[in-house]
């Protein structure tokens, strides 16, 4: 049995060889280098950012204190964005964002980490609490002894859809008159 296997492996590896194109052992080829997209960080009205971010104005007592969204985009479109923004919350804003949880977020159970933040979005991990999308996303951290919120999300752009389909073309009254009930005789 072991013969038998050992005569099908060889048998294998001498067909692989002969299909398969000879390389040189020297030439090691590199992985076709993927230049991600340049950045463009989007110059947004901070509020229009606290706006698109909350899905509400800023409120009278609500200062933002830094905001930034960034965007990596080719001729398609849209292909990736992040935000960041530093408020400080008014009381509202805070029973919106936490107490009456608006967006369904769970407390994360450690702060994880925040990939190309600004350095302005400095958060202790040990100062704050975090809430977080259960898929990812949206991220609040909201501080333990001061009124201070840091939030930010991010995702892909859209992508296209599905081809539309073709609906089918309705056929008029046929000149010959009606078609008829049955199937074709069987011979």
């Amino acid at each position: 049995m072991k013969t038998f296997l050992l005569l099908a492996a060889g048998l294998g590896l001498a067909g692989a060889s002969a299909v398969l194109p000879a390389r040189d052992a020297a030439v090691i080829e590199a992985p076709a280098s993927r230049t991600p997209p340049p950045s463009a960080v989007v110059e947004i009205d901070p509020a229009e950012l606290f706006r698109r971010a909350f899905f509400q104005p800023p409120g009278a007592g609500d200062k933002i204190i830094n905001a930034e969204r960034r965007e990596w985009a080719d001729a398609e479109g849209i292909k990736r964005w992040r935000w960041f923004l530093v408020v400080e919350p008014s009381p509202e804003l805070v029973k919106y964002l936490r107490d009456d949880n608006a967006f369904g977020l769970v407390p994360a159970p450690a702060v994880p980490p925040i990939e190309d933040a600004p350095a302005w979005f400095i958060i202790g991990p040990d100062q704050v609490d975090c809430l977080q999308a259960p898929r990812g996303g949206l991220r609040l951290f909201f501080n333990k002894t001061k009124p201070l919120l840091w939030a930010t999300s991010g995702g892909t752009g859209f992508r296209p859809g599905a081809p539309a389909t073709v609906k089918a073309t309705p056929m008029g009254p046929s000149s010959e008159g009606r078609l008829p009930n049955l199937p074709p005789p069987k011979e």
